[in-house]
């Protein structure tokens, strides 16, 4: 609600007392000011980013090829923070890296940065008390941008930078009158004829700093509150509301549910075609039949879910343990205890082939195209892999690349490349293309062939926003690899060497690996800057990083889900559950966890309960917390 520079009274008060010292009556004089530096400069963005190259390089550029002296460089968030609410001649704003790259508060290229006159040699930033690492303060940064309190204010942050109340009469109101220079068009350059006059202009914008184009000539609208909003299952769970379950059984004529929950869980169900079970608190529902095909992977379409693009969100897709297919639309079920059903969508079709008996996790060898027409298996006896069409009767198209088992695959969110691993400890990548613009098939041409592992790949995950590919392998090593064209990035190895079984990766960068042999769960960042690590109560079979999230949801043998932070692995909850998981998912709205169960029925998480704009507000989210 108020530029940076008045949010000190005892400030303001000397710098409205300059401005009115400078009002001449002479017209030609230059228009008042308060704040004769500006919030954003390329001097500023250097001074927060001088520990990361090239911005080291281009600060030395600006300095001359010098460091600047080290008790005027960056050292400490509360000190900067000191000089940003006292200094007359500092008013400058955070940069947007604070809010997604921890890497700046530290000198891992170990730069000597010189001596202050306290006789402390510059190195790593200082952070706030409460903050137990640079990963945990940028977290917390993070969801405080994301968080009510700013959501109901941001519209006046607009205002003032982008809005009305960035030139005129409301920005003299609001205390918001910058250097005349720094506005748009407010200097003709080309109309200065002096030659040194107009290099000195010109230095000055581009040193001072420039206030952004006006976009907004009307006060920007305040954003809906959170009742009226979107609102995920893991900001409602983060929030304390309370998860139910639901369980569907599927290929059954008659089924029954049962439910055990927390405090309470009485659940009962029965439909025509298949089983429906409720179950309160944490509890789940079961269903008891005779010749129930096991599930193996589920799965729903998830790309372009930030955009809003999904137009098969309410799908779902099911694969048994005998490769059989199928796929269901949610819809809503009235006079029934479970607020949906599942509708089966066309014939039940084989996918793939034989998976080998060395595949001990059939999930990993499966992922399905966004819009639903194939699914992509490996894991097949003959070193296989293979695209399977359920839109049409086409054969499988099935390519052999790999020397061994293809042991692993990873379809990226974006639904257009994908990875296999294998034994014969390699990583191919490929790409979906289509042909005549409908006919959907792999390029048999491999768009890169990944070295470097010394044993079989276990597992590989995609990040087109991030442009890696993660490898994990029994010889201990993860492996990133640039996605657009195959450059060895960099490798990460498990601090005993252990087998990686499996691993996942946040959209910030976050790698989360895990290693059956201890039960250890590792969090590193994409730098190979450990993180977090956690010994697990039980063995991990499942992982899952829903996109666009910095949640980590995992299956326990203990056959408990647990929802936790990806980057600090602390817990936020645990659901307990009466048959195995062999996979999950999460619902293109974020609002319901999925997870195919071995007794061959289908579970749903959800939280029915909506937060409101007081809960969230007084309610403490405690993030501050040490894991």
């Amino acid at each position: 609600a108020k530029p940076i520079g008045a949010l000190n009274p005892d400030r303001l008060e000397k710098l409205v007392i300059r401005r009115n010292a400078l009002s001449p009556d002479d017209e030609n004089a230059l228009p008042p000011f308060l704040y004769g530096t500006h919030y954003s400069s390329t001097a500023i963005v250097l001074y927060f980013l001088i520990r990361i190259e090239p911005f080291t390089t281009f600060f030395l550029q600006l300095q001359g090829g010098k460091f600047d002296h080290a008790d005027r460089m960056y050292d400490s968030v509360p000190q900067s923070w000191l000089n940003v609410l006292t200094s007359t001649s500092d008013v400058k704003e955070l940069i947007p890296e604070f809010f997604f790259l921890p890497e700046l508060f530290f000198n891992r290229n170990r730069f000597d940065f010189g001596v202050k006159q306290g006789g402390k040699s510059l190195d790593e930033v200082t952070l706030p008390p409460w903050a137990s690492s640079a990963h945990h303060f940028v977290s917390v940064h993070r969801q405080a941008l994301e968080s009510e309190h700013v959501s109901q204010r941001l519209h006046k942050w607009i205002d003032l930078i982008f809005g009305v109340k960035q030139e005129g009469e409301l920005a003299e109101k609001a205390f918001n009158e910058f250097y005349y220079s720094s506005y748009e068009a407010k200097v003709d350059i080309d109309a200065i004829k002096d030659v040194e006059h107009k290099k000195s202009m010109e230095a000055q914008i581009e040193n001072f700093g420039q206030t952004p184009a006006r976009i907004f000539d009307q006060r920007h609208p305040r954003r809906q509150p959170i009742e009226k909003c979107h609102q995920s299952l893991l900001l409602r769970l983060e929030h304390g509301l309370p998860l139910k379950s639901y369980t569907v059984h599927l290929g059954q004529t008659q089924g029954q549910g049962q439910g055990q929950g927390q405090g309470q869980g009485q659940a009962q169900g029965q439909g025509q075609g298949m089983g429906l079970g409720q179950g309160q608190g944490s509890g789940l529902g079961q269903g008891q039949s005779s010749g129930v095909e096991h599930l193996v992977y589920v799965a729903m379409p998830s790309a372009h879910f930030m955009s809003g693009v999904c137009p098969l969100a309410d799908r779902l897709l099911a694969i048994s343990v005998n490769r059989s297919c199928s796929c269901y639309k949610m819809a809503s079920s009235s006079g029934s205890p479970v607020p949906f059903g599942l509708e089966v969508v066309g014939e039940r079709k084989k996918v793939g082939s034989v998976l080998s008996l060395d595949i001990k996790s059939p999930s990993t060898c499966y992922a399905v195209t966004s819009d639903l027409r194939a699914v992509l298996s490996c894991g097949h006896w003959d070193y296989s892999l293979r695209c399977s069409f359920l839109d049409n009767n086409r054969p499988p198209q099935s390519l052999i690349q790999h020397k061994d088992l293809v042991t692993c695959l990873s379809l990226s969110s974006d639904g257009k490349t994908f990875a296999t691993g294998s034994r014969d400890t390699t990583v191919i990548v490929w790409e979906l293309v289509l042909q005549k613009g409908t006919v959907l098939k792999i390029d048999p041409s491999p768009k890169h062939i990944l070295y470097g592992h010394n044993d079989e790949v276990t597992s590989v995950v995609l990040s087109e926003e991030l442009d890696v590919c993660i490898s994990g392998s029994k010889d201990g090593s993860c492996i990133i690899h640039s996605l657009r064209d195959g450059t060895y990035v960099r490798s990460i190895y498990h601090p005993s060497s252990l087998p990686i079984s499996s691993l996942v990766c946040s959209f910030v960068g976050h790698i989360i690996f895990y290693s059956s042999t201890d039960c250890g769960l590792y969090v590193v960042d994409i730098n190979g800057n450990a993180v977090a690590s956690l010994r697990a109560r039980n063995e991990i079979s499942c992982l899952l990083v829903p996109r666009n999230t910095e949640y980590l949801i995992r299956y326990e043998s203990s056959k408990e889900i647990v929802f936790c932070h990806s980057w600090s692995l602390k817990e936020i909850a645990r659901v307990k559950t009466e048959s195995t998981v062999t996979s999950m998912t999460m619902s293109p709205d974020h609002l319901y966890v999925i997870a195919s169960l071995l007794d061959g029925s289908v579970l749903f998480l959800t939280i029915e309960d909506k937060l409101s704009t007081d809960r969230v507000l007084d309610t403490p989210r405690k993030i501050n917390a040490l894991p």
